[in-house]
């Protein structure tokens, strides 16, 4: 259990760190646009998912 605790707050932390950059923002802003213009059901939360994601991928190397 305490593994797992450890592993939650990790993913947190770096939710956090990613949330605060201003590449994240700027990203989700494009994306969300690009996916407003392509009819994505769901474009802010589509975009928030996708750039979340890249930040994440690109901090963790």
């Amino acid at each position: 259990m305490y593994e797992e605790h450890n592993k939650l707050v990790d993913a947190i932390n770096m939710v956090s760190v990613a949330y605060h950059t201003e590449e994240f923002a700027l990203l989700r802003e494009e994306l969300e646009a690009i996916y407003l213009n392509a009819g994505e059901g769901e474009p802010t939360k589509t975009a928030f998912r996708d750039a979340l994601y890249a930040i994440i991928c690109e901090q963790d190397g």
